[in-house]
């Protein structure tokens, strides 16, 4: 019930994408993507997020905790579809089957930057780790939010976009991952944590 109710409440926010720095752009709005491709964010943006995903295919892992539990359902009902595991447990087998489905079809991999348990703005390997493995496109997604509730005593700072926030999503494009340059990927990561206006332009 709280999912259906997030489902309709999200519905009411207005989007807009922006692929910066010559990022190709993807259309998040095809139930069938013509090609699949890696995204991290930062923890705390996720219910932002959240409420573009009932329009495109997108898949992400979801941490075998107790929070990660109610966090699955809820983003099933939101429409993506979610593999169990973090880089804390059940890391490698969540991404061996991210794998597998990349191997029927096309999708939208999305994952937490700063993994499970943060530190925040902290970037961890396991986006760039399963770019790497699927010969995948590699973006940073940078969010804002016009108007919010800011949710207290989360180590995350998480926020909830209040009705009709308008949501500005920023692609970066990341170096292609490659074996030996995952420490120079991640230390871009890191350098981001804002949109700069000119890129909401």
């Amino acid at each position: 019930m709280a999912g259906l109710f997030y489902r309709l409440y999200s519905s009411t926010w207005s989007y807009r994408v922006h692929f910066v720095e010559n990022a190709e752009p993807v259309d998040f709005y095809n139930k069938h993507p013509h090609q699949s491709f890696v995204f991290g964010h930062w923890h705390g943006d996720e219910l932002a997020l959240i409420g573009i995903c009932k329009h495109s295919k997108f898949l992400t892992l979801s941490s075998q905790s107790k929070d990660g539990t109610i966090m699955a359902a809820g983003l099933k009902v939101m429409g993506f579809e979610v593999i169990r595991g973090s880089s804390t447990r059940g890391g490698m087998r969540g991404l061996v089957a991210m794998l597998k489905k990349l191997n029927e079809e096309n999708y939208y991999f999305s994952f937490a930057l700063d993994g499970p348990n943060g530190p925040r703005f902290e970037a961890k390997a396991g986006a760039h780790l399963f770019a790497y493995k699927a010969g995948l496109p590699l973006y940073q997604c940078l969010v804002t939010c016009n108007r919010k509730w800011n949710i207290p005593n989360t180590w995350n700072k998480s926020y909830l976009p209040k009705p009709f926030a308008k949501i500005d999503l920023c692609f970066y494009p990341m170096p292609q991952a490659t074996k030996s340059n995952r420490d120079a990927v991640l230390k871009v990561f890191n350098s981001r944590t804002s949109v700069s206006p000119a890129n909401k332009a």
